[in-house]
C-alpha cells in the first residue's frame, strides 16, 4: 500500500528475548520497517500518570527521563505512543499532566535525548532484523489480541449480523449507507460489550454496562438493515442485485456519452448559424435600397 512504516505493540510474546528499543521490519514486507512501542513507559503516562495507588507515582519529569537514559547504549529508539485521549480525559488536567509533557523536553536535553517523528525514524534508521506476527495484535489486556473486541458470544452475534449484508453494500455502492456502514463498523462499538476483567477501568462511554451496550448496538443495526433491505430487497439475491445494478451503471454511462454527443453536435451547428451581430447590418442594408420601379405600360391608342 506504499507505507514506510508501521506503528505496533512491542508485546512480549512477539518479541521474546528482543527489545523493542530497535527498529525491525516486517517478515513478509521486508520494505515495511517497525516501531514498537515500549509497553511500560507508555502506559507510565497514559494509564497509571494519576494513580495515587501506583508505586510510582506521583511521576515527575526528571524521573521519567532518567529511565531512559539508563538503558543500554545500543538501544537507541525510545517509541512512547498513546491514545490521545490519554491527556485530560483518561489522565485529568488536574493531574497536571500538561506540565508533565512541557517540562519532558528540558529534562531530555539535559540528558543528551532528542526526539524525532517516525517518518525520520524509518527513513534514516537501518532494521536490525525482521518479526514474524502470524495472529492479530493489538495493545488492549495482557493477551494483546482481538479478545476484548471478539472474545464473547454477544460481540461475535453482533460482528456477525454487521457483516452479514457486506455483499450487498458492496454491490449496491449507496454514498450514505457506506457512511453510516462505516460508523457501525468502528471497534469501540464492540469493545463497549467486553465482559473481560481487566487491570485497567474501561470508559464504556453512556452505557452502564457490556449488555447495554449490546443491546442498544443490536438496535441500530436492525434498523440500519432494515433500511438496506428498503433499498434493496431480501427477495432479490446478490447476482440479481448485481446484475441489476450494473445495468443501471450502463445505462447511465450511455446517457452520459449521448448527452456529450448532443453538446459537441450544437456546437458544431453554432459555427455555421450566423451570429445576431453580423446578421443586423445586412439587414439594415437591404432596408435602405431603394425599391426598382416598373415602366409604366403604354396605352393602347398610342401604339397605334
Amino acid at each position: 500500500m506504499g507505507f514506510k512504516g508501521m506503528l505496533t505493540e512491542g508485546a512480549k510474546h512477539v518479541l521474546g528475548w528482543k527489545s523493542p528499543h530497535y527498529v525491525y521490519n516486517c517478515n513478509i514486507a521486508p520494505n515495511l520497517k517497525l516501531l514498537l512501542r515500549d509497553v511500560e513507559l507508555s502506559d507510565d503516562i497514559s494509564l497509571r500518570f494519576n494513580n495515587t495507588e501506583w508505586e510510582g507515582y506521583p511521576l515527575f519529569a526528571d524521573a521519567y527521563i532518567d529511565r531512559i537514559a539508563r538503558f543500554p547504549e545500543e538501544e537507541q529508539i525510545i517509541n512512547i505512543f498513546m491514545e490521545l485521549s490519554a491527556l485530560g480525559i483518561a489522565q485529568p488536567l488536574s493531574s497536571n499532566i500538561l506540565d508533565f509533557l512541557k517540562a519532558l523536553p528540558a529534562c531530555a536535553k539535559e540528558k543528551g535525548i532528542t526526539f524525532s517523528t517516525p517518518t525520520e525514524i524509518c527513513m534514516k534508521v537501518p532494521s536490525v532484523g525482521s518479526i514474524d506476527v502470524p495472529d492479530t495484535l493489538s495493545w488492549v489486556d495482557e493477551e494483546r489480541d482481538c479478545s476484548c473486541w471478539l472474545g464473547n458470544a454477544m460481540q461475535r452475534e453482533a460482528f456477525n449480523k454487521l457483516y452479514s449484508v457486506a455483499d450487498r453494500l458492496r454491490i449496491a455502492d449507496d454514498p450514505r449507507i457506506n457512511q453510516d456502514w462505516d460508523y457501525l463498523q468502528a471497534s469501540n462499538n464492540f469493545r463497549f460489550m467486553t465482559t473481560k476483567p481487566s487491570n485497567v477501568g474501561l470508559d464504556r462511554g453512556i452505557y452502564s454496562g457490556p449488555f447495554d451496550a449490546f443491546t442498544n448496538y443490536m438496535n441500530i443495526l436492525g434498523d440500519f438493515i432494515n433500511r438496506v433491505n428498503a433499498l434493496y430487497p431480501q427477495e432479490i439475491e446478490n447476482d440479481e442485485l448485481n446484475a441489476l445494478l450494473t445495468t443501471i451503471r450502463n445505462q447511465g454511462d450511455e446517457i452520459e456519452m449521448k448527452d456529450a454527443e448532443i453538446t459537441r453536435l450544437k456546437a458544431r451547428l453554432e459555427k455555421y448559424e450566423p451570429k445576431e451581430d453580423e446578421a443586423a447590418p445586412a439587414k439594415k442594408a437591404a432596408a435602405k435600397k431603394p425599391a426598382a420601379k416598373k415602366a409604366p405600360a403604354k396605352k393602347a391608342e398610342e401604339k397605334k
